[in-house]
């Protein structure tokens, strides 16, 4: 994996559990493609095809590399050039993420139930981030320790 000459950057990856997205982490990866779509109202919509260079599971993705293209990326609204940029962004995210939960909540002792779990959640995934955005390629870990069963 070393000898790809994709340039790094950093982009939110969304964490999965049960279906449901339970929190963003900044997360290094390979950017394949910057696609720019022309509105005719002058707005320019960016997509950038990423190839994550780890899955949720901690685990080295295999790159499919086909007459030398990337052909197992994912599409990403926003990519950062730094961690720090992708940090600030990825807060944002999940800030969003449980506004819309706690919308979304039915009784008052699930929005407080929530509203008390919330950083837990987040600062659960951190020691994730910080494993995947500082491993050499070659640190693979399972994150099933870092995932524990929430009823929310």
């Amino acid at each position: 994996m070393t000898d790809l000459k994709f340039p790094v950057v950093y982009t939110y990856m969304s964490i999965i559990e049960n279906n449901e997205i339970v929190s963003y982490i900044c997360a290094k990866c390979f950017l394949i493609e910057e696609v720019n779509k022309y509105l005719a109202n002058g707005e320019i919509i960016t997509k950038n095809k990423v190839f994550f260079i780890y899955n949720q599971d901690k685990k080295l993705n295999n790159i499919n590399i086909v007459n030398n293209e990337c052909k197992n990326y994912t599409l990403v609204d926003k990519v950062f050039r730094t961690v720090e940029s992708c940090q600030r962004y990825v807060r944002l995210k999940n800030e969003e993420l449980f506004i819309n939960k706690f919308k979304n909540q039915d009784s008052v002792e699930k929005m407080n139930q929530l509203f008390n779990n919330k950083e837990n959640i987040i600062n659960e995934y951190k020691s994730l981030e910080y494993q995947l955005l500082n491993d050499n390629y070659n640190n693979i870990v399972d994150i099933s320790m870092y995932k524990k069963r929430r009823k929310i």
